[in-house]
């Protein structure tokens, strides 16, 4: 399935289908991806009580909140504008900057900062992978959004 392909099953499902359902569909994805974390995070906390650290467990309690609030920001981001962003330029013919948006973000910045900080933080680095990739292209993708919207709108007053 291609990446106008997914866009048009979302704009379908959002359009077309009842709001409860819709609302399933999209939001069933994110709450699992939640899920995952607080379950990671109750396994985690268990072995490190084992220690019987109170410093230790103290960090990881600490550290939960901002995991959170990081998939949260992550999740926000990446359905929000660089989704927009894409739709902007397959609404306005030019599907190319779409894709230049989704190759960089999955080839260009997800893999390597999945690889790097993977290596360097462990599992949490997998979070702050996707993290740090949907705020770089949220910024990538409104900058190259606004630099084709003013290329349109100078060569409309040319003519």
């Amino acid at each position: 399935m291609n990446v106008m392909e997914k866009e048009d099953k979302r704009i379908y499902v959002l359009s077309k289908e009842e709001p409860a359902r819709a609302v399933l569909k999209m939001g069933l994805p994110l709450i699992a991806g939640m899920f995952i974390m607080v379950m990671y995070n109750l396994v985690d906390t268990y072995f490190i009580g084992l220690t019987r650290d109170d410093y230790q467990l103290a960090a990881v309690n600490l550290a939960y909140p901002v995991m959170m609030v990081a998939i949260a920001v992550s999740n926000i981001v990446s359905s929000g504008a660089s989704s927009m962003c894409r739709m902007s330029f397959q609404g306005m013919g030019k599907a190319q900057y779409a894709f230049i948006i989704t190759f960089i973000r999955q080839l260009i910045l997800y893999v390597p900062l999945l690889l790097l900080l993977n290596r360097a933080f462990g599992f949490g680095g997998m979070i702050w992978a996707q993290t740090v990739t949907e705020v770089i292209m949220m910024i990538v993708s409104v900058i190259l959004l606004t630099r084709v919207i003013n290329k349109e709108k100078s060569e409309l007053q040319e003519v």
